[in-house]
Formats: C-alpha cells, structure tokens, sequence
C-alpha cells in the first residue's frame, strides 16, 4: 500500500464538509424525539435525571427514590439541564448525546485537518458518524457518547503531544480524561494510559511518555475536574458508593458478567461486521491491510486504539455491545486512510444493498415467524405486523435500487458513493428502523403508562422497564402485588401467577392489569416454586386470570 503522503495526488479529490454537516444533521438529530426511550439504559439515565432534577439533589443520582450507582454524575447533569429546559421528555434526555457526537466528530475533523497526512477529515468524520452503531450511541440518553467525545479528546492529545511535546497537549489530555471519569468512570483513564503507553513504546519513547504520565500539572488539573462530585459522593453514601460503583459496577463487570452479559472470545467481531455497517468491508480492508498501515505513525496510532479495545473487552467478563464503540474514532482513521488506494466500488457498497434487502423482506419475515412460534414474548413482538409504517417495504427497496445504483452508475466515484451510502443509512435507521423498534417494544410501555390509575399502588412484576417510571412520573414497586386494586405492568405470560385481574391495557405481550382479589397468603410460596420451575406452582389455589 502507498503510503498516506503519497495519497496527497489522489485525484478523486475530497469531500465537501456541507456533506458531512448533512450526514450528521440526518445521523444524530433527524427524527431524535419522535421515538419513545430504549429499555433498559435509556429509560434509567431518563428518569434518573428527572429525579434530579424534580428533587434538587444534584449529587446523587436516583433511581425510583433509590440510589443509582451505575455510572458517575455527568450525563444526569446534563440530561437534567436540558429537561429544565425542553421538558421531562425523549428528546431533552437525548440532546446531549447528540451534541456530544457532534463535537466528537468535530474534534475528529479538526484533528485530521490539523496533520499533514492527506487523510479526508470530512470523509473520516462521516464513515465514523453514519456507522450504525455510533448512530444509535449518539441517539441514546446515556453517558456514552460523552465517554467517546472525551476519549477522542484525550487521545487526540495525546497525539498531538507525541509529535510535538507541548504542555498545553498535555494538560488537554488529562483535562478530557478527567471529564470522562466525572461522565463514565475509569474506563476514561484506562483507554488513554494503554493506548498512549503502547504507542509511545512502538516508536521508542517510553521516556517522554513516563514523564507524561507522571506530570503533576496533570493530575493537579485531573484531580480539580473529579474530586469535587467524588469526595461529596463518597462523604455523603460512604462506603455503599465505593461498593455499588468502583467494586461492582467496574471491577466485578471485567471480572464475571453481570446481568448475564456474557459471550466468547470472538464476541465482538459480528458485533463489528454489524456495527460499522454499511462500511464493513472497508472496516475488513483495514484489517487485511494492518502491516502496511502500521508503518505511518496516525495509522499505527489508530490500529492500537482500536485494538487495544476489541482485546480489553473480549478478555471482559461482561460483555455489551456498544463497548466496541470505545475504539471506533481510531478505526475510522484507518477506513479513511485506505481510501485513496481502493479501486472499484461494487464491494464496499454491497453490505448497503443487503441492508435494504433486508429491511424489505422484514414484513414477510415477521409475518412467517410469528405464524411458527410458539405462544409467549417472541411470537407477540414478531406478531406486530401492525407496527410498519405504510410503504415500509417500498422505501426498503427504493434505498435498495439506491444502494445498486451507487455500486454499478459508471461515472460515480468512491467518496461520493460511501458518503451517499452513509447517509442513506442514517435516514433509514432514523426513519424505518428506529421506530420500527420502538414501536414493539416500548410504546406499550408509554400507552400503559397512560392508563395507570391515579390512585392506584404502582407495581412492575417480572419485566424491567424503567421507562415505566419516566413516563408515569411515579414511584413503582417492584415486589409482587398482593391487594386488591394493585395496578402492575407485567408480561403477558406472567398474568397466570397473579390470580384475579382485570385487564387494562395489553399489546405486544406486554399487559397492564389490576388485581380483582387479594393475594392468598401462600402467593409467596407460589412465586418461589414458580422461579424453580416447579409444576406445583400451577395446583396452587389461585391459579388463573380472568
């Protein structure tokens, strides 16, 4: 491969940045509020903001009045600031995920166009923005666009300190890293320090990295950033703080899976066949092509970035998806430097034609497997024919006839074509498949929650949606409603151990219902045999829904 200095006579010329401008306007704000929020993360970010800010206690974030240890107090900040602002509504939580993913995007422009490498800066930025993945990161009301704006920040500085040694790159370094523990944890700093320490010592100079790295201005000015949240957190919830967020939210989560997150070694390389799409064979071609990459210093630099990430949480013990997000920014620098010396374009637009290939087959598809399952959740979600939008399957095969035309029109050349490909996908997620989502597994819980009672005791049994909380604005509990008049959003399939209801609203397997009779004093009993798998738990009296 020719080096990336030898690319500067690349005559397919660059993209426009107005492009990219489009691209991101369709990929993180085009249609932002219209969807209801995502189960679970969303819906606990939301109303644990919405706590905050309907009680005024801006240290400790909560969760249905109780403490919310998962994640440090940045993104509850912000999604709360926005909510005085615009309402307790979707799209407050989610504005500053986007804007956060805009001005990562930015940085990344910024930092290309600032090096003398021939890299597209507009191009980098849209095949990192309109890669699925970062698209729904950058829709989501969590803290993880936040954490990937100040990781690039950080690493952009990091950079910038290799080839130039300047304090203020290192005070940005450890400025940014410090915002990322007040917005994720440490993580923040993990991510930096391994990457940083890898590339300096693949170009020998482990000396002016030790110095770095043991900077007192640094972490004088880290320590400024995080104390302050941390040292009130710790002073006011003591040690179940240091026992809920460092020990078990941290520590445990790369030790055991929690929540059953788990999976192989080779987790993460579906999840980044799928998550960089519809680039995925220019994510391939990077890999093909790591030797010759690693040769010029931002490539290497992007190839451990990158790598350091996929390694770190594959050996995880917990495993989630959007973790891979983390090494996405020094991915995109190795897709845009490949660029200029691929040939042809049929391949690397072809993972954008299955994609609407596939979003067009979806109505017969759900239509087939809802007529094959058996009764329970899947075969309600997979029922829903009613959750199309008119003409789904129609714009599914206009983008596919779209996807053709980019890959075979003679006279189109790559970066108009990937850019195009970029945001044909981010305006059918946004418009097709986002609400498509949506649409089966969480407006239920937002027309439910229309129907609860004013009164009435709020129960949610055996089915985890905060977004039940949200969009209620009521405390719920989460035990096993025993009175009369108990109100409970449940899962359809739960109803049988309930005894006498009346149904309030169901759609999708998802019901909310009233208890029509006390609980029988051995309803605990019941419930027990009932998570053993005992066919006991059926003769019980009580047995039954109406």
């Amino acid at each position: 491969m020719q080096s990336i200095e030898a690319a500067q006579t690349d005559p397919r010329g660059r993209l426009p940045w107005p492009a990219l401008l489009v691209a991101l306007t369709a990929a993180f704000f085009l249609g932002l509020g219209e969807v209801p929020l995502f189960d679970v993360d969303e819906g606990a970010f939301a109303e644990a903001s919405r706590e905050m800010l309907a009680g005024g206690d801006w240290v400790s974030p909560q969760l249905n009045g109780e403490p919310r240890y998962d994640k440090p107090v940045l993104a509850y900040w912000l999604q709360a600031g926005a909510m005085s602002w615009f309402g307790p509504t979707a799209f407050a939580a989610r504005l500053p995920s986007a804007l956060a993913a805009c001005l990562w995007m930015l940085l990344l422009f910024r930092f290309v166009r600032s090096l003398p490498q021939a890299i597209d800066p507009a191009l980098a930025s849209l095949l990192l923005a309109t890669g699925i993945q970062v698209q729904l990161i950058a829709r989501a009301a969590t803290a993880d666009a936040l954490l990937n704006l100040f990781l690039a920040g950080s690493l952009f500085a990091v950079f910038r300190y290799w080839r130039e040694p300047r304090t203020r790159h290192l005070l940005w370094a450890y400025a940014c890293a410090g915002l990322g523990f007040l917005a994720k944890g440490p993580v923040a700093l993990l991510i930096p320090a391994a990457v940083s320490l890898a590339f300096f010592a693949s170009t020998a100079s482990l000396g002016r990295w030790w110095r770095a790295a043991l900077d007192p201005r640094g972490w004088l000015l880290f320590a400024l950033l995080v104390l302050p949240w941390y040292g009130a957190q710790l002073a006011r919830e003591g040690f179940a703080f240091v026992e809920g967020f460092f020990l078990h939210h941290n520590l445990e989560r790369f030790r055991t899976p929690l929540h059953g997150r788990s999976g192989s070694l080779v987790y993460y390389l579906p999840v980044l066949l799928l998550g960089i799409s519809p680039f995925t064979t220019l994510g391939i071609t990077v890999l093909a092509r790591a030797r010759s990459l690693w040769r010029e210093p931002l490539t290497r630099f992007g190839l451990i970035w990158f790598g350091f990430v996929l390694v770190f949480f594959s050996l995880s013990g917990t495993k989630l998806s959007h973790y891979l997000v983390y090494g996405y920014t020094g991915l995109a620098l190795c897709m845009a430097a490949c660029v200029p010396q691929l040939r042809g374009r049929a391949l690397h637009l072809l993972p954008l034609a299955g994609f609407f290939a596939v979003l067009a087959a979806l109505p017969w598809l759900f239509a087939r497997a809802a007529g094959c399952l058996a009764a329970g959740r899947l075969q309600s979600e997979m029922a829903a024919a009613d959750a199309f939008i008119p003409g789904f399957s129609a714009l599914a095969i206009a983008g596919l006839a779209l996807a053709l035309a980019l890959a075979f029109w003679p006279r189109l050349s790559l970066v108009p074509a990937l850019a195009t490909a970029g945001l044909a996908s981010a305006v059918a997620n946004a418009m097709l498949v986002l609400p498509l989502l949506a649409t089966v597994w969480q407006q239920p819980v937002v027309e439910a929650a229309a129907r609860t009672g004013a009164a009435a005791p709020l129960y949610m049994w055996r089915i985890n949606k905060p977004s039940f909380l949200f969009y209620t604005q009521r405390t719920v509990n989460h035990d096993q409603p025993r009175r009369s008049g108990d109100q409970v959003l449940t899962r359809q399939q739960q109803l049988g151990f309930l005894g006498k209801v009346r149904i309030d609203y169901a759609r999708y397997g998802i019901v909310l219902a009233t208890l029509e009779a006390d609980q029988p004093a051995d309803a605990p009993e019941r419930e027990r045999l009932r998570r053993t798998g005992s066919l006991a738990a059926c003769l019980l009296p009580g047995h039954g829904t109406r």
